[in-house]
């Protein structure tokens, strides 16, 4: 099978095809400006205006396609930074009212808190009380981490009564809910009644302003 290759230059009026050779396209071989090809007619010789023009789209064709690299490398990057991002925690309503926070969750905690080192003096003697083996401490440090979170809980959605005494009483539990927690870490009995303490001192000073 055999194609047929023509390329077509446009010829001045009244400027005859040898003088078209002449003036613009270099002769090769046989001198008559138009070189054989192996697979059809001869071909014209490219004139130097046509070889700026095919470089010319070279270049273009070079920059469009560097454009396109670059273009595929920034969204490929986009979407790695998209795909990266955290998805958003969802939104749920409160459910438990400040009573049941309270019953539930704060009382109990810090009641555990208050037994797990306390002195019990009766008819039989003094007793002294406190965690001793891993299973106790991780109780202890259970209700005290329930503590702080129960104090999380007293500022979400319509719970804080105010923005002032409110916030800053459920901070000193939360706080003293920390120190429990690292007592029972550290497997300290002394951090943890002085924890007690300033639960047992939190929880009064709320009482007094808030209780009904």
């Amino acid at each position: 099978m055999f194609f047929e290759v023509r390329l077509s230059f446009p010829i001045p009026e009244n400027v005859g095809v040898e003088g078209f050779l002449e003036s613009g396209i270099p002769r090769i071989g046989n001198g008559s400006g138009r070189r054989a090809g192996p697979i059809g007619p001869a071909i014209p010789a490219l004139t130097s205006v046509h070889m700026r023009t095919v470089h010319w789209l070279f270049l273009v064709g070079v920059a469009l396609f560097i454009s396109g690299i670059g273009f595929i490398i920034a969204s490929a990057r986009t979407t790695q930074v998209e795909a990266a991002a955290p998805a958003a925690a969802p939104s749920l309503p409160p459910v438990a009212t400040v009573k049941q926070i309270m019953a539930g969750i704060v009382m109990p905690s810090a009641a555990s808190i208050w037994d797990s080192v306390s002195t019990i003096v009766d008819a039989k003697g003094v007793q002294e009380n406190q965690p001793r083996t891993d299973e106790e401490w991780a109780r202890v440090g259970a209700n005290a981490a329930a503590l702080i979170e129960s104090a999380n809980l007293l500022l979400v959605g319509n719970r804080p009564v105010d923005q002032g005494d409110w916030v800053k009483m459920a901070k000193a539990m939360a706080d003293a809910g920390q120190i429990a927690l690292k007592a029972s870490v550290d497997k300290k009995p002394e951090g943890i009644l002085e924890a007690g303490e300033k639960i047992n001192q939190t929880c009064d000073n709320c009482h007094q302003k808030y209780q009904r």
